[in-house]
């Protein structure tokens, strides 16, 4: 940590209109410190870069990038920057002082509550969407760059390795935005939290700041990081070769918060989730789901990617601990007398297919009334919509649902809805003809 009276400043010194109040935290990239703005009579961060690195237009750069993209982004869970200062060739940020601790302080004492950590994810989603929006990218997204105040916000910092997303028209200035530590081929961000296309030195999108997101979701939920390693060339090595252990989340956690870690975590780019406000909506949604009868088993199995859910023995037997609980249950609601007692079913595909790989893509779907279960199924002729009543031998082709998807019911249970070839499609429960509903 650097000497106060090293770089000039102690507290009681005036830089500007700002009274220098105590150093807040210190590294090798600089310095910050709580100061006291004498003209609007209020507390302010000022960072200021390290002595050894004055003079460095990399630095300079740095600071300019960070300022511009937080300036242009108005946001509750981004900190706000201020001004850009210069005192005695020395440049500086003043911008809005944070109490509370780094979601990397936080985790130094172990992963968080589920509901807790999906509420400061969305948080974060919402202040990336925001970013996005306005044609900025993150790029350094991690733990140690989101504070969480005493009062519980959410607030995104440090955008000093941002850039502006090309032919956007955004507010950032890409002329500054993306000089100096963005030469093609070179990888910039923090390896652990770094998405493979990032490490590879290729240009990046919004989907870099969703890989990350994910990471740092991931993290809350375990207590570890997605990616490991003791070092930098293994995390690298980690994020580019491996796959998270998804057996480490909680068994509560809920299951569109699975489905969100495995497309924010998918290594191909073109893969990922794209949007940085469809993960806040997915977040959002995992807060209002409440466990499933029957179905805690099953929440506690990893999302799709993990190996051997494209078995389809791996999924009839996930499908076994389904309907074993909805057995129970329905023969605990029609005899109320009766003790209640697990009903097991066993699910084949019909021959020539394989069961989808329900967890990631929602291809299971649970009657109302728990006596019929939607699904869908893949052969030579693509996916179809089945459905399988727990009072027949076996499933019934839902006639015209080809390249179905994502099947789910209406609440009273009277319509079967479904995604296929670009349009959003019903059929009556009792059968018939599917019919559109909407282009999708």
């Amino acid at each position: 940590m650097s000497d106060p009276a090293e770089v000039g400043l102690t507290p009681g010194a005036t830089v500007a209109h700002y009274r220098i109040v105590r150093r807040l935290g210190a590294g090798g990239m600089g310095e910050v410190w709580l100061a006291h703005d004498q003209t609007l009579d209020r507390q302010v961060a000022l960072k200021f870069p390290a002595a050894a690195l004055l003079g460095d237009p990399d630095t300079r750069q740095r600071l300019l990038r960070e300022a511009r993209a937080a300036a242009a982004l108005r946001h509750p869970a981004v900190c706000r920057v201020f001004e850009l200062g210069q005192v005695d060739g020395r440049d500086f940020i003043a911008m809005e002082y944070l109490e509370g601790e780094t979601l990397g302080e936080r985790l130094a004492r172990g992963p968080v509550p589920p509901r807790q950590a999906l509420s400061w994810g969305a948080a974060i989603a919402a202040a990336l969407e925001e970013a996005h929006d306005k044609g900025i990218v993150h790029r350094d997204l991690k733990p140690g760059n989101v504070v969480v105040t005493p009062q519980g916000e959410v607030k995104v910092m440090d955008f000093g390795l941002a850039r502006a997303l090309p032919g956007r028209g955004g507010q950032a200035d890409e002329a500054t935005m993306t000089a100096g530590l963005t030469a093609a081929g070179m990888a910039v961000g923090t390896p652990g939290y770094m998405a493979p296309e990032q490490l590879r030195g290729q240009e990046v999108d919004e989907r870099a700041d969703l890989w990350a997101l994910g990471c740092v979701l991931y993290q809350l939920l375990t207590g570890e990081r997605a990616f490991p390693g003791p070092s930098v060339a293994e995390a690298a090595g980690a994020t580019l070769n491996l796959e998270p252990d998804w057996e480490r989340l909680p068994a509560d956690t809920p299951l569109e918060a699975r489905r969100l870690l495995a497309r924010c975590l998918r290594k191909d780019p073109g893969q990922r989730l794209r949007h940085a406000g469809d993960a806040r909506l997915m977040l959002e949604e995992a807060l209002r789901d409440e466990p499933a009868p029957g179905l805690a088993a099953a929440a506690a199995v990893a999302p799709a990617e993990r190996r051997g859910w494209r078995d389809p023995r791996w999924a009839a037997a996930a499908l076994l601990v389904v309907l074993a609980g909805a057995g129970g249950w329905w023969l605990a609601r029609s005899s109320p007398a009766a003790a209640p007692r697990p009903v097991e079913f066993l699910l084949a595909p019909p021959q020539g297919t394989e069961l989808s790989t329900w967890v990631e893509e929602h291809a299971l779907a649970l009657s109302p009334d728990g006596r019929s279960l939607a699904f869908v199924a893949a052969g030579d002729e693509g996916s179809r919509l089945f459905v399988r009543s727990f009072a027949e031998l076996s499933p019934a082709l839902v006639a015209g649902s080809s390249g179905a998807s994502s099947p789910f019911w209406s609440p009273d249970g009277r319509w079967l809805a479904f995604f296929a070839r670009g349009q959003l499609w019903k059929v009556p429960a009792a059968g018939g003809t599917p019919s559109s509903i909407c282009p999708v």
